[in-house]
């Protein structure tokens, strides 16, 4: 669970009246990401993608619950045993600009995560860091240059190359390639893809489109409005979705086969405001099948298969 305050902390504010409003980042999310296994995690804009990636890795602490790492509740640790920890589990950014830092040059920016683990020998250091540029598809060259020399899909390799300079078991790929143009995409997802494979990783792959996540995913997860409405292995999610919100996502997918036609079902309205939540399911006020039930009680998980289960009250009639 991730909350935070806004308006009304001030001193000045609660003596004329404010009220402290909190938003519903998070709430009730569990999940497990299984060895050598990328959980895809979809959805729109707002939801709580970015938050979860941070949270999961500490960048911004949890309101409440347990991150377990091999067995280690991490929001437990002392921040010494953390920074140890650091090594292991990694991020890639979505926007490469504004998370490589200007004034470097390259190789001081692959190296950076090294340092910190403890390396100090030059050679190793030098050696390692051009290992990994190589890897991710940059020559030897690129060392001495600054980010700014280089294009959008570059970038990505070099915060790729960051990422992965220190062999971690767990990375979390916040919508990676968002931000570049579609031929780019594909180049990037495909090296990642044979990274994971190469190094074995565990990760997280988040990003708002889904056939993105399907792409690298072996198991997907659905959220909406800070919380996941449904958890499966990616086939399933795409033969049998049985939320309606994971329903809508799929029909928006646009059809390759000019024959077919798209589903009707579609998304009316926006996302709550995670200030005011709605009470029952979040999704009740954009859900084509809502029902009373709906508005007032929160749906619990309700297993469709043995590895499948989604939040929704259809399922329990």
């Amino acid at each position: 669970m991730k909350h935070y305050s806004v308006g009304g902390t001030s001193y000045l504010a609660k003596r004329l009246g404010g009220k402290e409003k909190i938003v519903h980042a998070l709430d009730g999310v569990s999940f497990d990401v299984n060895k050598d296994e990328t959980l895809g995690v979809v959805g729109e804009s707002g939801c709580g993608k970015t938050t979860l990636a941070r949270t999961v890795l500490l960048l911004t602490p949890p309101t409440s619950g347990t991150i377990l790492f091999e067995d280690c509740d991490i929001t437990k640790l002392p921040s010494r045993d953390l920074r140890a920890l650091r090594s292991k589990i990694q991020i890639v950014f979505q926007d490469p600009i504004s998370s490589l830092d200007p004034r470097m040059r390259v190789r001081d920016i692959v190296s950076e995560p090294l340092i910190g683990a403890g390396l100090r020998d030059q050679k190793v250091l030098r050696e390692r860091t051009e290992a990994m540029l190589e890897r991710v598809g940059l020559s030897r060259d690129a060392m001495n240059r600054f980010p700014h020399q280089f294009s959008g899909g570059q970038r990505q390799r070099i915060g790729i190359a960051r990422a992965l300079v220190c062999e971690p078991e767990f990375i979390v790929l916040d919508e990676p390639t968002s931000a570049l143009d579609a031929s780019i995409q594909a180049q990037v997802l495909n090296l990642l893809r044979k990274l994971r494979k190469d190094m074995r990783l565990s990760s997280m792959f988040i990003s708002h489109n889904i056939n993105v996540v399907c792409y690298m995913s072996e198991r997907i997860a659905v959220m909406y409005a800070g919380e996941m409405v449904e958890v499966g292995p990616t086939r399933e999610i795409l033969s049998n979705p049985s939320h309606p919100y994971t329903q809508t996502l799929l029909a928006a997918v646009p059809k390759v086969d000019p024959t077919r036609r798209r589903a009707d079902t579609e998304i009316i309205g926006e996302q709550p405001s995670p200030v005011s939540p709605p009470s029952g399911c979040r999704f009740h006020p954009r859900c084509p099948f809502v029902m009373d039930k709906c508005r007032t009680v929160k749906p619990d998980q309700i297993a469709v298969s043995p590895n499948h289960w989604a939040s929704c009250h259809l399922l329990s009639k």
